[in-house]
């Protein structure tokens, strides 16, 4: 909707293809379930960015209820998380 919005803005006449999605045709046969193929799901690994997130927040987390213990704990992870 914001591209839409933006396009609108700056007067665009027509909207470049590579903006409109499959799912967004005219002449799709159906209605197409959620298809994640147009967005970049992995990292350069293979990793996906779920299991990324996991593993991140884990470890922040496990972070937090370290440092909310003492003083010094939470003045030292507060300097490495900035």
């Amino acid at each position: 909707m914001h591209l839409l919005r933006a396009f609108i803005h700056v007067q665009v006449e027509k909207i470049p293809s590579k903006y409109i999605l499959k799912r967004y045709c005219q002449n799709a046969r159906k209605d197409l379930h959620f298809d994640r193929t147009d967005r970049k799901m992995r990292g350069e690994h293979g990793e996906t960015i779920a299991s990324r997130h996991r593993k991140v927040m884990t470890k922040a987390m496990q972070l937090v209820r370290v440092a909310v213990m003492s003083n010094p704990a939470k003045e030292r992870s507060l300097e490495g998380l900035n």
